[in-house]
């Protein structure tokens, strides 16, 4: 709030919704400080690479995979990093709040759009709010793992591990994230740890 500015009374979710959609002309890295969030520079290299964001969205719209989640348990592993069921439902517990009241709205609205003509640029600026809550997201897993172990390379990539864990945690079929498996192991060739 600028100096001088009155306060009005906005029913919660849509003052959260049109902060979003305000700041979404922005450039959506200033969400965030992008140089201190590996997790975020890891999720941007990997869902960039071929196949890797179509299959997420598969999970995501038949399983309801939470996208950001399952990119922390690979993060992890990619990392070195053991990561249990544990791991990954403490994760989860820690943004359901914000993915329910911020994330999953402003999709929603998003995708109902869809039936309408003529929202393009509405539809635009509500899918760049929504990558804007979603690296939220990923800087609050960040700091909250931060908080609990050092987040440095820490042995051996172990994708299949952190594959498995997130299924459990997710009550998947571990044969359901195959594909994506074999999808993400071809996309971290030659990322650099």
């Amino acid at each position: 709030r600028s100096a001088g500015s009155s306060s009005i009374l906005v029913p919660r979710r849509k003052l959260i919704l049109r902060i979003m959609i305000i700041g979404a002309d922005s450039t959506v890295m200033a969400a965030t400080n992008t140089d201190s969030n590996p997790f975020w520079e890891f999720s941007n290299a990997v869902y960039a690479r071929t196949g890797v964001a179509r299959a997420c969205l598969v999970l995501q719209e038949k399983h309801g995979v939470d996208v950001n989640l399952l990119l922390y348990a690979l993060w992890r592993g990619y990392r070195g990093h053991h990561i249990s069921t544990e791991d990954v439902l403490a994760m989860e517990r820690t943004v359901a709040d914000w993915r329910a009241r911020v994330v999953q709205p402003i999709r929603v609205l998003r995708q109902r759009l869809r039936d309408y003509p003529g929202v393009e640029a509405t539809r635009e600026l509500l899918k760049q709010a929504e990558l804007r809550a979603e690296q939220h997201q990923q800087q609050l897993m960040f700091e909250a793992i931060c908080a609990e172990i050092d987040v440095g390379v820490d042995g051996d990539v172990d994708i299949d591990n952190a594959l498995t864990q997130f299924a459990r945690a997710q009550n998947l079929n571990p044969d359901e994230l195959a594909v994506f498996g074999s999808t993400v192991r071809a996309a971290i060739q030659g990322l650099e740890r």
